[in-house]
């Protein structure tokens, strides 16, 4: 036998071609499984038969799938056609996030649209009630599905709705209906995409206490709102798709609050706001190109209070209009915003922006100051004193042509400042933090500075503030070691 085996393979060694580590390694492993299989309790079997896997089939239950008519058929071809199916199985993800479908590498796709109000509500019934629940044997759901419940009841006082993609204003082109209607409120539910308005007999609610109609895309009010003598409150919080208010709003001589905050397109205001006397909130005045003398009107609003914020003061063209406005006096006032045009055009009369800002102090209960736009080289000597004892915020936005900072360091409660885009400025030192250095200062914001010119004036800010963040600041600036280290 042994001269039938080639020389070579008597003459080799396991140590030579390192097979005696590769047994022990493997050895290794397999007692390893042995050891994990008795901590599992897994069991030894013999002659186990595996069954035929079944195919998967979708499952959807018919019964409940409401409205969508022309899309049913479509989706149950998707969920049981071959043309969604690969080889092995079949994934199906729903989502409401589009990236998905890219990431997924997905084979097909169906978009579905919102339900309208009345398949909800079907929907809904079908949950509460049963699979073979009618909408029609519901009769006051039903009229919610139709969105004209609120006409079965002429008594109805408040009504609310939620806003959405397709059940918009339009719905209410009855409303004129409800006689005793006091409040209407517009609940925001953040995809209302459609413009649309407010019908026009509406004026027809002589009742109306309450007009609530934040978020919505309206462009304009009916000219007929301004019937609704005994209106208090009307509401237009973010409709930023308002271009305009109604010419004879000062009719409404009930009025105790007007909200115009973030309507970004509103740039003019009607002439006659000084006859809303009872006026307690006007978040937003404008003083409009065609009525220079506007800013006047403010004289008789003697009882607003909270925020106030002017727009258009470029377009004042004599300071006495402005000392009118008085705002020294209006005492409930304590959040005032200051606003200019961010053009800086020829045609500005930067002395008398000045003036304007000079004549435009505050009272002396005020709490956050903003101030944006400004044309004028210098600030009045008013911004910064003691007096203003309960100031906690105050911003300088895009003055532009200012050359140096107030004096604010005195103002015991200061605890935000933010100044932006004041790159003329040319020093900053003692008379910007003063003796007392912002004794309660925790947030200093400088952007779009001229830092080169304000590096080393600082520390003691910092040392006495916490925290200061400096944006877009040159990069041939060398700011000392124990200096950036602070710069949040």
């Amino acid at each position: 036998m042994r001269a039938l085996i080639p020389s070579w393979f008597t003459s080799f060694s396991l140590s030579d071609f390192s097979f005696g580590s590769k047994l022990k390694e493997l050895t290794t492993k397999f007692e390893k499984i042995v050891k994990d299989k008795n901590d599992l309790g897994l069991i030894e079997k013999s002659n186990v038969k595996f069954e035929e896997r079944l195919e998967s089939t979708p499952l959807y239950d018919e019964s409940r799938v409401y409205g969508r008519d022309a899309e049913k058929e479509r989706i149950i071809q998707l969920l049981s056609g071959s043309e969604t199916r690969v080889a092995g199985c079949t994934l199906l993800v729903t989502t409401r996030n589009k990236s998905v479908v890219s990431k997924i590498r997905a084979t097909s796709e169906y978009p579905l649209e919102q339900l309208s109000l009345y398949e909800s509500v079907s929907l809904l019934a079908s949950y509460a009630f049963g699979n073979e629940t009618k909408l029609d044997e519901f009769p006051d759901l039903k009229d919610m599905g139709d969105g004209e419940a609120y006409n079965k009841d002429e008594n109805i006082r408040h009504l609310s709705f939620v806003s959405s993609r397709y059940d918009t204003l339009k719905r209410f082109k009855n409303i004129s209906e409800l006689k005793q209607l006091r409040t209407f409120l517009a609940l925001y539910r953040g995809i209302n995409k459609e413009r649309s308005e407010l019908p026009n007999n509406i004026g027809h609610l002589k009742l109306l206490r309450h007009l609530d109609l934040s978020w919505s895309h309206i462009t304009r009010l009916p000219d007929s709102v301004t019937t609704l003598y005994n209106i208090q409150t009307l509401i237009l919080y973010q409709c930023s798709y308002l271009v305009e208010l109604p010419k004879e709003i000062k009719n409404l001589i009930e009025l105790h609050k007007l909200d115009l905050d973030y309507t970004k397109n509103l740039r003019e205001m009607p002439s006659g706001i000084s006859s809303l006397t009872k006026l307690q909130t006007l978040s937003k005045f404008i003083v409009s190109m065609g009525d220079k003398h506007q800013i006047r009107e403010l004289q008789e609003l003697t009882r607003l209070r909270g925020k106030l914020s002017i727009y258009g003061l470029d377009n004042v063209q004599d300071i006495k209009d402005v000392r009118c406005a008085n705002l020294k006096g209006k005492e409930g006032l304590d959040d005032i915003t200051l606003i200019w045009s961010s053009e800086f055009y020829d045609s500005r009369n930067l002395e008398l922006e000045m003036m304007v800002l000079n004549s435009l102090e505050p009272t002396k209960n005020l709490k956050v100051l903003q101030i944006e736009s400004y044309g004028g080289n210098y600030f009045p000597s008013w911004l910064g004193k003691p007096y203003f004892a309960n100031m906690v915020r105050i911003a300088l936005l895009g003055c532009k042509k200012c050359k140096s900072l107030p004096s604010l360091g005195s103002l015991p409660l200061l605890k935000y400042l933010r100044i932006e885009g004041m790159d003329r400025v040319e020093r900053v030192g003692p008379e910007f933090y003063g003796s007392k250095s912002f004794p309660n200062l925790e947030t200093l914001e400088f952007e779009n500075m001229a830092h080169e010119k304000m590096c080393g004036a600082f520390v003691l800010i910092v040392e006495k503030s916490g925290v200061l963040t400096i944006e877009s600041y040159s990069s041939v600036v060398q700011l000392p070691r124990a200096f950036r280290t602070k710069i949040t």
